[in-house]
């Protein structure tokens, strides 16, 4: 018998509501309970470090299965898979779903790193993003909070080899890297066939989070590329509440 009752907590998103969440990995999970139907509360938080009592590093998401804590987007989506075999169980018995998880790493990884480079990295977003995640906080205390973060979230870019000091440069490598994809995306159906699988969300989350105001380089990119953005519009309408 599956739980009774899940809870995910997570990260808030824009004020226009135009993404769900700043995190692609909250997102993920969200988009693959909304496409199963399966009931859930959300739980969100200033910043994940309020969530430490469930996932001592301080991430999210965090989905709460009658109060059992999972943690990792993942492994959430994998627990989902084996408590609903009715909706989900199909994302690990599909011919495919060796490949899929292969792609859901990739989108987990490389789509993220540029995803995460976009926001922290890019002279001309970073403003945007600054005001919108710590714009609240008391000017004295936000530059100096604001600025410490960066500094380690860029360090972390570095050293993952997605960021090497120039905004073009990494634009330049996001568009190559969606121009491949743009190349590999299906011009009808999902990633893999004509049902969509793990790494549909994950691609969707982590590409879908750069169609919002604080990324419009990023988001006028991806529009240039039609197939690719529609099918991001085909995983959206899978998922939609009414």
């Amino acid at each position: 018998m599956h739980p009774k009752t899940y809870t995910l907590c997570e990260v808030g998103g824009p004020k226009d509501q135009s993404l769900l969440t700043y995190s692609p990995y909250c997102d993920k999970v969200h988009r693959v309970l909304r496409f199963a139907g399966i009931p859930y509360e959300r739980n969100v938080g200033a910043h994940p470090g309020v969530f430490k009592k469930y996932n001592p590093l301080g991430k999210v998401p965090v989905l709460l299965a009658d109060q059992e804590a999972i943690t990792d987007s993942t492994k959430i989506i994998k627990f989902l898979v084996q408590q609903h075999p009715d909706t989900l169980g199909y994302f690990d018995t599909d011919t495919h779903a060796a490949e899929s998880w292969l792609w859901e790493e990739f989108a987990d990884t490389v789509l993220n790193g540029y995803l995460v480079g976009s926001r922290w990295a890019d002279e001309e977003n970073w403003p945007r993003l600054k005001q919108a995640l710590f714009g609240p906080i008391p000017a004295p205390i936000r530059m100096v909070i604001s600025r410490m973060t960066r500094k380690r979230i860029v360090q972390s870019l570095r050293a993952r080899e997605v960021w090497y000091g120039d905004t073009e440069d990494l634009r330049r490598r996001f568009s190559d890297c969606i121009g491949l994809l743009e190349e590999r995306t299906p011009q009808d159906g999902f990633w893999l066939g004509e049902r969509p699988l793990a790494c549909d969300f994950a691609i969707f989350a982590q590409l879908n989070s750069l169609r919002c105001a604080i990324s419009p380089w990023q988001w006028d990119e991806i529009k240039k590329h039609t197939k690719l953005n529609v099918y991001l519009d085909r995983i959206l309408a899978t998922t939609e509440v009414d």
